[in-house]
């Protein structure tokens, strides 16, 4: 087979580039940049949601969304720059009020999409999370309950894991790239030292964090400094070891934390708790995989650079400013929709895209 590929090579044959089939549909115009990017997401997608999810963005559940809101703005730009170009011609004004009101409308549509990012990111990426707390609280039993198998050691002895165990589960909707670290605490011990310091990394740039506390003891310290870490973070404290009675409650934790749930690690009916606590905190308990929805920074960067120039012809016509002025910002709201589809795109962008493909497809 080396021969073979050998010679091949050796009369012109050339090694398919990552993306290459699709990324000639897309130039040949057999599909759009969104649906191109869908391909990959259907690949490598975790889950019967996260494939019909992209499925529907490959179909073009996205390109229709994008173009609709484009084509309102178009349409106003071509009738402004028709009525400010040819004074002398009987050109109809546009009427101001209906402007605003398709203006608002497609911007009420973007900002959908964007704030249903997360969610789907949720769906189809996954939440980098992870799994804090001091020693002995029940962390890598966490760990092995969202897995459903033995992944990381448990014992009685405090600082049994040093290092950051990393595992991939789903979670009802929700894909967690769960991160278990060491339990956080002062020690003198130079390994677990080093496991500690990973182990506040991962709570400083996590998406989701899942902090652990004793119920069966009064909060110290140390639980307080981790849960202080957690304000202003997506986070869930799970109040562990119901088993030996409750002395943490709920409200106790909340002012630190966006939910909390009382429950015992070592139960395995658990999980449903958790995975509930997780489905409604991600927001991912009402997810729609028919419905248009952005799969990746690149088109989320373009709908908001959109709603932004939207927000100033918006306020310019508020303003009473002139209709040359508007169509300024106007024509600035159309172009990152035309690259979102790729119908206005530089080959610099194009390039990067199809870089993260596998080889060939």
């Amino acid at each position: 087979m080396q021969q073979i590929l050998r010679l091949c090579l050796k009369n012109g044959a050339v090694p398919a580039e990552p993306g290459e089939f699709t990324k000639r549909a897309f130039l040949n115009g057999k599909m759009d940049l969104t649906e191109a990017e869908s391909v990959m997401t259907l690949i490598s997608a975790h889950g019967r949601q996260a494939a019909d999810a992209a499925f529907n963005v490959l179909r073009g559940s996205l390109s229709k969304e994008i173009k609709d809101i484009a084509d309102v703005f178009i349409a106003a730009s071509a009738h402004m720059a028709a009525w400010v170009d040819y004074p002398d011609d009987e050109i109809e004004e546009l009427n101001f009020d209906t402007l605003l009101v398709d203006f608002k409308d497609a911007r009420t549509k973007l900002n959908s999409l964007v704030d249903k990012f997360d969610m789907g990111q949720a769906i189809t990426e996954g939440v980098e999370t992870a799994i804090v707390g001091k020693p002995n609280v029940g962390k890598s039993t966490l760990m092995n309950l969202l897995l459903g198998r033995e992944r990381s050691i448990v014992t009685e002895i405090a600082g049994t894991t040093r290092d950051v165990v990393e595992e991939t589960a789903r979670i009802g909707n929700v894909v967690l790239r769960l991160s278990d670290t060491a339990g956080i605490r002062q020690s003198a011990d130079i390994v677990e030292s080093i496991g500690i310091e990973y182990a506040k990394t991962k709570l400083s740039h996590s998406a989701l964090i899942l902090a652990i506390v004793d119920g069966s003891k009064a909060l110290d310290d140390e639980d307080l400094a981790i849960l202080k870490e957690c304000i202003g973070k997506p986070s869930l404290c799970i109040i562990n070891k119901s088993d030996l009675g409750n002395v943490v409650k709920r409200e106790d934790v909340l002012s630190y934390v966006s939910d909390a749930i009382t429950i015992s690690a070592k139960d395995k009916g658990s999980y449903d708790v958790l995975r509930v606590a997780l489905e409604t905190l991600l927001g991912t308990a009402e997810f729609d995989s028919s419905e248009a929805m952005l799969l990746n920074e690149r088109q989320l960067s373009c709908c908001q650079k959109s709603i932004s120039c939207i927000d100033e012809a918006i306020n310019a016509i508020e303003g009473g400013l002139t209709m040359d002025a508007v169509n300024v910002s106007v024509d600035a709201a159309i172009a990152p929709l035309l690259e979102l589809t790729g119908q206005r795109v530089s080959d610099a962008v194009v390039n990067e895209v199809f870089s993260k493909f596998c080889v060939g497809k």
